[in-house]
């Protein structure tokens, strides 16, 4: 069986994070990317999504409901600011992130820059 994982942010279509996010996907594990980024496209893409990721773009209540065999939603990055937690909480699901090595070279050398500048 293919798990299939929604990514719902359009900067997925850069293909340098397209690729990082391919790789990193375990062996039956799928990228399923909508064919547009409008709710209704989303939406229908959802439908048989395992889980629901996002980098910056809300991941709604809506989106959470449309997947019928969702098991997680998560964020590519820190923090959870883009989904909507009390949706998920409420269905059950659970909710991470993804901090660390994709952000943390890039963090540190603005850091470095503004303490120089």
């Amino acid at each position: 069986m293919t798990h299939r994982v929604l990514h719902v942010d359009y900067r997925i279509q850069e293909p340098n994070r397209r690729r990082i996010l391919s790789e990193s996907l375990p062996e039956g594990y799928e990228l399923v990317i909508p064919e547009s980024f409008d709710t209704e496209s989303i939406l229908r893409a959802a439908k048989d999504a395992r889980v629901i990721f996002t980098s910056f773009e809300p991941l709604t209540g809506e989106m959470m409901r449309a997947a019928s065999d969702l098991r997680a939603v998560g964020k590519a990055g820190s923090g959870v600011d883009s989904i909507d937690v009390a949706a998920a909480t409420a269905l059950k699901i659970p909710v991470m992130n993804s901090p660390g090595h994709l952000r943390s070279d890039a963090i540190a050398e603005h850091a470095i820059t503004l303490m120089v500048s």
